[in-house]
């Protein structure tokens, strides 16, 4: 299951990630099949958060279909700067692993994303890349917080 909410004043999308998941609802995501996604917003950088997700089930096999069907999106789609906060190493090492599949099809360069268990560093990757002064960057941070929160609330974000 995803959750989308689009934070205007950022220009960044928040996607969370709930089971249960599966790459086909990130596809659909994409594709804006239920229209929630305003279409000037598409291709916005955002922050996509995993953590709740239980990667374990992803296969190469299923990534690599994945990337297929992604390859007929738009370019500004398919090359959109997304921070990923995942939670341990099995996690990181599977965003890797598509990252780089996205990167040898010839999707998007690995560049285009920032893969950590860190809020914060997730926060300054997307910063940086829509130019948000120092305030700005910590407005961000103090707008999703809740949500970090929300699925963390014992202070173990």
């Amino acid at each position: 299951m995803l959750e989308h909410e689009y934070l205007e004043e950022f220009g960044i999308h928040y996607i969370r990630a709930r089971e249960p998941f599966d790459l086909e609802q990130v596809y659909r995501f994409l594709l804006n099949e239920n229209g929630a996604i305003r279409p000037e917003t598409m291709g916005k950088p955002a922050l996509f958060d995993m953590r709740q997700v239980d990667v374990s089930r992803i296969t190469a096999s299923d990534i690599i279909r994945h990337m297929m069907k992604k390859s007929t999106l738009d370019e500004s789609i398919r090359t959109a700067f997304v921070a990923y906060l995942v939670q341990g190493l099995p996690a990181q090492a599977l965003v890797r692993m598509a990252n780089t599949y996205a990167e040898l099809m010839g999707l998007t360069s690995e560049d285009r994303g920032c893969i950590t268990e860190d809020y914060n560093a997730a926060v300054r990757c997307l910063a940086e890349v829509v130019s948000l002064s120092d305030a700005e960057t910590v407005a961000l941070r103090e707008r999703l917080l809740p949500r970090v929160l929300e699925l963390f609330p014992h202070g173990t974000a």
